[in-house]
């Protein structure tokens, strides 16, 4: 009973900080949008691009369906559904993280500027998202898609920062040199 309490506590514990710490947004000083825009195009960010996040932990739709004796049987497939989709959103912003991760190693070992200080806060932001997706992840699995509906936002944001540090990587080469990192970035991934 002990252990199962004290698992419980330390779930609410990290909740709370992975939300503090999700909840804190983009940098103050972000990127220049151009470069925001050729970063995400260029690593093909599929989980940051899909927009509709927030509503598939939305327990509203299920909700309303639910409250009907006769749409249970529909409520319940919507809610499995749902799930198969939370899951699916949440593996590829993994996947936009550890492109995002790539990228900005490549651009550092082709020789792009960046400070100690950079560095570390970009590992920290990459281990806080694979963290919180991972946790993202847990609750979905084991309490359904809709246990956790503010976790989408906060997912987005920890993505959005990393793909914002990457843009301020990025935005230190000359704009008419993005297209030459385009195709190399292209044929490392081949």
């Amino acid at each position: 009973m002990i252990q199962i309490l004290l698992l419980v506590f330390i779930g609410i514990a990290l909740f709370f900080v992975f939300l503090k710490i999700a909840v804190q947004g983009p940098p103050a000083s972000a990127p220049d949008s151009s470069a925001v825009l050729a970063v995400r195009q260029m690593v093909q960010l599929e989980g940051l691009s899909f927009a509709g996040g927030q509503r598939l932990l939305d327990p509203a739709e299920f909700r309303m369906l639910n409250s009907t004796a006769e749409l249970r049987e529909v409520a319940a497939l919507y809610r499995k559904e749902r799930q198969v989709l939370a899951l699916l959103w949440i593996s590829l912003l993994q996947e936009d993280v550890n492109g995002l991760w790539r990228f900005r190693r490549f651009l550092v070992r082709n020789g792009v500027p960046a400070t100690l200080r950079e560095e570390v806060q970009i590992l920290s932001a990459a281990i806080r998202a694979v963290l919180f997706l991972t946790f993202l992840r847990a609750i979905v699995r084991t309490m359904g898609p809709f246990a956790f509906s503010g976790g989408a936002q906060d997912a987005r944001l920890l993505v959005e920062k990393m793909s914002y540090a990457s843009a301020s990587v990025l935005g230190r080469l000359p704009r008419n040199g993005w297209p030459e990192i385009e195709r190399n970035w292209q044929k490392s991934l081949a």
